[in-house]
């Protein structure tokens, strides 16, 4: 929805990024975590790769520091919509906001995805999907696999070619989603009493509302089944046992029989089975 031609640039950004020979590298970490309050050394293994790299570097970065390298500046803020519309703009290093991936599709900009927390795992697991960019876990940031991410996703036109053609996407639609939503609001103020714009949720209970019917209706049913189970495994077990003793009774039997000849004559079986059968006191 916030796909909109960027403006121009302006100041000592504009001559910076368009004063690059080679194009210009975007970092960013968003608004929610503040960059400057990550450890020493992870900043200094960051600049350790960008100053490996031929590309122009902006980095957003809240205070002032000292000791960058010729490649790098720094900026405390960025009009973040109008840099990623630049041409110059060829990577942008994000922590995977949902804004930011938004955007970076919105202007066809392939990303260095390094997750911190939040939606932002998930976001970028997307975005490795779709294939337009690779992802760093934050924790697992290295300066060989951070240099190696860039420099893939640079000299890899598979990457541009993914977010070109999802942008082309989602944006062929007939009318440009912002236009599509301030239609809708204005629909709405048009017409503020249709009822058929009312949500059925606000008609529900409670309970209703957040499936609590549904959730005890599940419960009925698992206790039901497991009921059923367990009356058809004890009559089998009883069964099994109720074999397993006349088995035992007929080895009896038989062992008696074999001492004496004169037990044969009886029905030693039918008197266990009497004596079993008695009604007791």
């Amino acid at each position: 929805m916030s796909c909109t031609p960027g403006s121009g640039l302006e100041g000592e950004l504009k001559s910076w990024v368009e004063g690059a020979e080679h194009g210009v590298i975007y970092l960013s970490f968003g608004s929610v975590v503040r960059a400057s309050e990550m450890p020493e050394e992870r900043r200094l293994l960051i600049l350790s790769v960008l100053s490996k790299l031929k590309q122009r570097v902006v980095w957003k970065w809240e205070k002032e520091m000292t000791g960058l390298p010729s490649n790098v500046k720094t900026f405390s803020w960025l009009p973040q919509l109008d840099l990623l519309a630049h041409p110059a703009v060829k990577l942008f290093i994000t922590h995977g906001g949902a804004g930011s991936i938004q955007e970076t599709i919105c202007y066809k900009t392939p990303i260095v995805g390094i997750p911190i927390m939040g939606d932002q795992m998930n976001n970028l697991a997307e975005a490795l999907t779709q294939h337009i960019g690779i992802v760093l876990p934050y924790s697992q940031v290295r300066e060989d696999n951070l240099l190696e991410a860039i420099t893939t996703v640079l000299e890899d036109p598979s990457y541009l070619e993914s977010v070109t053609s999802l942008q082309n996407l989602i944006l062929d639609t007939p009318i440009h989603p912002l236009d599509n939503t301030v239609w809708w609001l204005e629909y709405l103020l048009r017409h503020p009493h249709n009822p058929r714009m009312r949500s059925p949720a606000k008609d529900l209970y409670w309970f209703q509302y957040y499936l609590l019917d549904v959730a005890v209706f599940i419960l009925f049913v698992v206790y039901i089944v497991y009921k059923i189970l367990r009356t058809i495994l004890s009559l089998l077990c009883g069964l099994c046992c109720k074999q397993k003793n006349l088995k035992t009774e007929d080895t009896i039997i038989n062992k008696i029989s074999s001492f004496n000849p004169i037990y044969r004559v009886f029905p030693l079986k039918c008197i266990f089975l009497n004596l079993s059968n008695r009604p007791k006191k």
